[in-house]
């Protein structure tokens, strides 16, 4: 896996294989609540399988994230062990735009949501 990693409130996390590119960032105020976001663009010439797995904070209340119908919610699966993971096929050329919420009080938390992502790529 190439990696190119900025995680910092001011720009996204960028990880790629296979041809598949993923951004994450932080989005405070373009929702209810703050979202994880996250963009993934397809380069590949066949259809692929994507798996992003997200580990969040130990101390951070599963009940307290959730997963925005309009955006792939779906395809979003939440466990007990404080990891999310979203799977989709992805076709080739296409970019999907994906959130998970996280009800936090203070933006300053926001930097514990900021690791890289892990991505597989199934072809």
């Amino acid at each position: 896996m190439s990696t190119d990693a900025n995680s910092d409130l001011d720009g996204p996390t960028t990880v790629s294989e296979e041809g598949v590119t993923v951004e994450k960032s932080f989005v405070a105020d373009d929702f209810p609540v703050p979202v994880v976001e996250f963009v993934v663009r397809s380069s590949a010439d066949t259809p692929v399988d994507v798996r992003l797995t997200e580990e969040l904070p130990e101390s951070f209340p599963m009940d307290r994230v959730g997963f925005h119908p309009n955006y792939d919610g779906d395809n979003w699966t939440a466990y007990g062990d404080h990891r999310v993971e979203y799977e989709r096929t992805v076709e080739p050329g296409e970019t999907i735009e994906t959130v998970y919420g996280v009800r936090i009080d203070d933006p300053s938390e926001a930097t514990e949501f900021l690791g890289r992502p892990g991505l597989d790529v199934a072809g």
